[in-house]
């Protein structure tokens, strides 16, 4: 009778312990799935964002080349220069952060740059009161 119990017991003791591990690992599983699915989801937001800010950094862009051309005054071509540098680098920056192959955005990035580069030039050129004829 004593060996039947202890039969028993082991049986019962090996059932509970499966048992627990089955649940243990059911639960790990759903753990790891929904912290898979909110990864998924905050890169998806990631790049939603990146997307946004570059696509408003080359609005931006527009606009303030766009003043440029009838700004009359160079005390207002001062700051508008600077606002182009700094959304140029904004959008270039974001560019850099959405998951494109750098062959497909070499083109808009050197966009960015020129942009950039040629907003400081001129902005530089104003301040020490050089020529400005080779930008008109």
């Amino acid at each position: 009778m004593r060996k039947t119990i202890s039969k028993t017991y082991a049986f019962v003791c090996t059932i509970i312990a499966l048992v627990t591990l089955s649940v243990t690992l059911i639960i790990g599983c759903i753990v790891v799935e929904s912290e898979g699915v909110r990864a998924h989801g905050i890169i998806a937001n990631t790049y939603k964002r990146a997307f946004y800010e570059m696509s408003d950094g080359a609005t931006n862009i527009e606009v303030n080349l766009s003043k440029l051309v009838v700004s009359p005054a160079k005390s207002e071509t001062i700051p508008l220069l600077t606002n182009l540098s700094a959304e140029s680098a904004l959008a270039e920056n974001a560019l850099s952060q959405l998951p494109i192959d750098y062959h497909d955005a070499q083109k808009t990035s050197k966009f960015f740059n020129q942009v950039g580069d040629w907003s400081r030039s001129y902005s530089r050129d104003i301040a020490l009161g050089k020529d400005l004829a080779p930008y008109e």
